[in-house]
Parts: C-alpha cells; sequence; structure tokens
C-alpha cells in the first residue's frame, strides 16, 4: 500500500509538473504570436516613416533648390577689404562687361573667411531677380576663359 501512495503522489507531482509546463508552454505560444504581429506592426511603420521620410528630403531639396533660383555663388576672386560684399558683386559683373546696381542684389555675403591659407573668400549673392542672375551666370558660362584671366589680374 505504501508503495501505490508514493506511485500516486509521484503521479500527481508529475502531472502537476506537466499541467505547469503546459500552462508556460501556452502562455509562452501566445506572447511569441502577439510579438510577432506587433514586430509585423512596426516593420510596417518603419516602412511607411522611411518613405515619408524620403518624399520630406525630396521636398526639402526642392524647396532649398527653388530657394537657390536667384543666389550664385562666387568663388576664387580678390577681395579688396574696404569693399562690400555688395560692391565686389557689383564690380565683378562690371569686369564681365555686365551692369548690374546694387539695388539689383537683394542680399550677399561671405561663405568663408580671408585667411593666409584662403585670401580669396566665396561669396554668396541673392538677386532682387533670376533674369540678373541668368545674365551674369550666362555670361560667366560663355566667357570662362576670359573671365579667368581676367580675375586672375584683379588686385587686392
Amino acid at each position: 500500500m505504501k508503495e501505490i501512495r508514493e506511485l500516486r503522489k509521484s503521479q500527481e507531482f508529475l502531472e502537476k509538473q506537466y499541467e505547469d509546463v503546459k500552462n508556460l508552454l501556452k502562455q509562452t505560444y501566445g506572447e511569441m504570436v502577439r510579438l510577432r504581429s506587433e514586430n509585423k506592426e512596426l516593420q510596417r511603420t518603419v516602412r511607411e516613416l522611411r518613405k515619408t521620410t524620403s518624399e520630406n528630403q525630396e521636398a526639402i531639396n526642392s524647396l532649398e533648390q527653388y530657394g537657390q533660383r536667384e543666389c550664385l555663388e562666387i568663388k576664387g576672386l580678390a577681395w579688396p577689404q574696404h569693399e562690400s560684399t555688395n560692391e565686389l558683386v557689383v564690380t565683378t559683373a562690371k569686369k564681365l562687361n555686365v551692369n548690374i546696381k546694387e539695388d539689383d542684389i537683394s542680399v550677399s555675403h561671405q561663405l568663408s573667411k580671408c585667411n593666409k591659407h584662403n585670401p580669396r573668400p566665396t561669396i554668396i549673392a541673392r538677386f532682387c531677380s533670376r533674369r540678373v542672375r541668368h545674365l551674369i551666370s550666362s555670361t560667366i558660362k560663355s566667357n570662362c576663359e576670359t573671365i579667368q584671366r581676367r580675375f586672375s589680374s584683379m588686385k587686392a
């Protein structure tokens, strides 16, 4: 009898252990299903965010390009320190045989500082109209060699 009781206790213990493992497996499976679903949703969200980010970057680039339509970047000019950037742009345009006034320039400023390593700073000028910018730009493109000679002869 004692052996039978011990066998029953052992069997009951094993049944309880089996039920505990079965319940734990059921919980783990449920958690795995929930995590898979959440993972799929997160992957979908990431794809949408990547697409939105790409679209936003394209829109930003378009806006930047649109905003720079009237701008012209001028590099490598000798810059007399007594001249403002507007005066330098007007002087440069005159050397190109393009007559502009300071009123044609909305704003101009120096992008890089003058120093012993960079005595010829970069200047950016925003013109009041694309026509003026185009006039200067097309003159530069059509007279590239002449411009290089003229600018190399400019004195600071």
